[in-house]
C-alpha cells in the first residue's frame, strides 16, 4: 500500500482536454467559500506533477515535485520559485539519467531550501532518500542520499533548531517488516547523525512528519503490522533524539490510511488521510484531532459515495482546519482538487472544488500570510502537457458584519426573561451592539447581554433604557466572532420581545441554539430563540 499521495503521484497515463480557463464549483455547509484569486500552471509537453508548497520570506511560494519534459533524466526534482502572484521567478532541475523526484520543500534560515524525496540516479539502491540543499536562487550547495539495496523513499523534511535537518522517509532496506517508517536527522550539511526505524512484521509507511514545540516529532502514515484493520492510521511521538514516547492506531476493519499530521496550537494534533472504514463512500477524508497525548478528541469524515481522500491540512488563524486532496464525490471532472474549510469542532465551514473533466488532485495546503490559501497539485485538465504543476491561490474568508435571525415569524407567546444557548457564526462576524426585535406596538428590548468562549467571558453589554437608541446595547469590548468557534450567549430581555419558537435555528451568519429560557413566570423552556441581530 503506497501513501495515497504517492498513488496519485503514479498516476500519468491520461489524456488532456486542454482548456484556458479553470472551471470552479462550490460547495457549502452554512459558510460562502471565499473566492479563487488566480491560479498557474506550470510544465511542459510531458508529464509534472507538485507534492510540496510553502509560502516564502517574500510572501512568494516554493515547490516541489517532479518532471518528465525538462532535465537530464526520465524524471527530475523540480524545484520552482513564484512571486507573490504565482509568476514564476526561476525553476531548477536536478537528477541524473534515471528517475529521480522532490516529496517536500521547506525554506531555511539562510533564505535557501531544503528538499527531501527520492532517486534512482544516485545512492547506492533501487530507490534511495534524496536530500538536497540549495540558497536562495535555487543552485544546489550539496546533496546527500541515503539508503539500502532495496525501496527508500523521503516524504518530509525541516529544519530543526541546531541549523540540521529531519527527514521523514520510508524504508524497505531496514526495519523489521515489509517496508517502515525511517526516521533521519542529519547536521547542518546533510551528515546523518542518528536514524531509526518503526514498524512490525507487515508494510507501514510515512505520511508526514513534523517538529513539535516540545523537543520531539510527531508522525502520520498508515500500518499493516498494528491495529484493528486491514491498515489503520498511525501516530507516533518521539524525542528530539528519534525514541519513541508513545504511538495509536485510528481505524476501522477495513484500510485507513494517515497523510499528514500537524501540531495545533494547545498542544494536540491535526491528521489527515482516508477511511474506508467509516463515511458513506468507497473511501473518505478523514481528519482526526487528538489531545496531546494522542487520545482521539473527535473525527470526522467528508465525502460522497465515490472515492475522496485528504492529502493535506493546516490548522488556520482562527483555530480551524483547512484541508485539500481529491474527490471524485464532487466537481465537474474525474477527480477535483477539494478543498475543506473546518472549524475546530470538526464541523464543516465551506468546501469548494477546482478541476475541469478530466484528473485534478491537490497535494499540499497552506494558509498564506493574507488570511487566504496556497494549494499545490496537479491538473490533467489545464496546462501545456500530460500533466502540469498547478498552483492555486484563494482569497481568505471575508469578515461579514452580520448575525441576524431576523424577525420571527410567529413571536408569540411572548414573555422576558433569561435566554441561554449557543451560537456559531459560519464566517467571521465583526461584533459591537446587539439589537432586539420587539413585538409590535410594544417595548420588547434586552437588558443585558453576556458572550463566552470556552466558559470566559468575552464581552458583554448593558441597556439604557428607553432614551435614543433603546432597541440596541453597545457591546463591549468588540469582539470577532470567528468561523467553527462556538459561543455562548445569556441574553436577558424585557418587556415583549419577539420569540423564535424552535430549539435551533440556521441564520444570516450562523446557527442559533436554545439551551433554556427561564421566564418571568417561572417555567423553563428549552425552544425559545430571542430574535436578535449582532452587529
Amino acid at each position: 500500500m503506497k501513501s495515497e499521495r504517492r498513488k496519485f503521484g503514479m498516476i500519468l497515463a491520461f489524456d488532456v482536454l486542454f482548456a484556458m480557463l479553470a472551471f470552479v464549483s462550490a460547495g457549502c455547509a452554512g459558510g460562502i467559500p471565499p473566492e479563487e484569486e488566480w491560479n498557474k500552471t506550470f510544465g511542459g509537453t510531458n508529464g509534472e506533477l507538485a507534492f510540496s508548497v510553502a509560502q516564502t520570506s517574500d510572501d512568494g511560494y516554493i515547490i516541489t515535485g517532479r518532471t518528465k519534459s525538462y532535465g537530464a533524466g526520465s524524471d527530475d526534482v523540480w524545484l520552482i520559485k513564484t512571486n507573490s502572484n504565482g509568476d514564476e521567478i526561476w525553476n531548477k532541475t536536478f537528477g541524473g539519467t534515471d528517475y529521480d523526484s522532490g516529496g517536500s520543500v521547506a525554506q531555511t534560515s539562510d533564505g535557501g531550501y531544503i528538499i527531501t524525496g527520492e532517486t534512482v540516479s544516485y545512492g547506492v539502491g533501487d530507490y534511495d532518500v534524496w536530500l538536497i540543499k540549495t540558497d536562495n536562487n535555487g543552485n544546489e550547495m550539496w546533496n546527500k542520499t541515503f539508503g539500502g539495496t532495496d525501496y527508500d523513499s523521503g516524504h518530509s523534511v525541516e529544519q530543526t533548531p541546531d541549523g540540521g535537518y529531519i527527514i521523514g522517509a520510508y524504508t524497505v532496506s531496514y526495519g523489521a517488516g515489509n517496508g517502515d517508517i525511517w526516521l533521519i536527522k542529519t547536521d547542518s550539511t546533510g551528515n546523518e547523525m542518528w536514524n531509526t526505524t518503526f514498524g512490525g512484521n507487515y508494510y507501514d509507511d510515512i505520511g508526514s512528519l513534523e517538529e513539535i514545540s516540545n523537543d520531539g516529532y510527531i508522525i502520520t502514515g498508515g500500518t499493516y503490522s498494528y491495529g484493528a484493520g486491514n491498515g489503520d492510521v498511525w501516530l507516533i511521538k518521539t524525542d528530539n533524539n528519534g525514541n519513541e514516547m508513545w504511538n495509536k492506531t485510528f481505524g476501522g476493519a477495513n484500510c485507513d490510511d494517515g497523510q499528514f499530521v500537524e501540531e495545533i496550537s494547545y498542544g494536540g494534533y491535526i491528521i489527515v488521510g482516508g477511511t474506508e472504514s467509516y463515511g458513506a463512500g468507497s473511501d473518505e477524508l478523514w481528519l482526526i484531532e487528538t489531545d496531546s497525548n494522542g487520545n482521539e478528541v473527535w473525527n470526522m469524515t467528508f465525502g460522497g459515495t465515490n472515492w475522496d481522500c485528504g492529502l493535506s491540512v493546516a490548522q488556520t488563524s482562527d483555530g480551524g482546519y483547512i484541508t485539500t486532496g481529491g474527490t471524485f464525490s464532487y466537481g465537474m471532472g474525474n477527480r477535483d482538487v477539494w478543498l475543506i474549510k473546518i472549524g475546530n469542532n470538526g464541523d464543516e465551514i465551506w468546501n469548494k472544488t477546482f478541476g475541469g473533466t478530466d484528473s485534478d488532485w491537490g497535494n499540499s495546503v497552506a494558509q498564506t500570510s493574507d488570511g487566504g490559501f496556497i494549494i499545490t497539485g496537479v491538473t490533467f485538465s489545464y496546462g501545456a502537457g500530460n500533466s502540469d504543476v498547478w498552483l492555486i491561490k484563494v482569497k481568505g474568508e471575508p469578515t461579514i458584519s452580520i448575525f441576524d435571525t431576523e424577525s420571527s415569524k410567529n413571536p408569540y407567546p411572548s414573555i422576558m426573561g433569561t435566554h441561554k444557548g449557543e451560537i456559531k457564526p459560519s464566517q467571521n462576524i465583526n461584533v459591537s451592539k446587539l439589537y432586539t426585535y420587539p413585538c409590535t406596538g410594544t417595548g420588547g428590548h434586552t437588558e443585558s447581554i453576556k458572550l463566552y468562549e470556552n466558559d470566559t467571558l468575552i464581552a458583554s453589554g448593558t441597556w439604557n433604557g428607553y432614551q435614543d437608541d433603546w432597541h440596541n446595547i453597545t457591546i463591549t469590548p468588540s469582539v470577532t466572532l470567528l468561523a467553527g468557534h462556538t459561543y455562548d450567549y445569556t441574553i436577558v430581555t424585557g418587556s415583549y420581545p419577539q420569540i423564535i419558537h424552535a430549539k435551533s435555528k440556521d441564520v444570516i451568519g450562523g446557527t442559533i441554539t436554545c439551551t433554556s429560557f427561564v421566564g418571568a413566570n417561572g417555567k423553563t423552556y428549552t425552544d425559545w430563540i430571542p430574535a436578535i441581530r449582532l452587529e
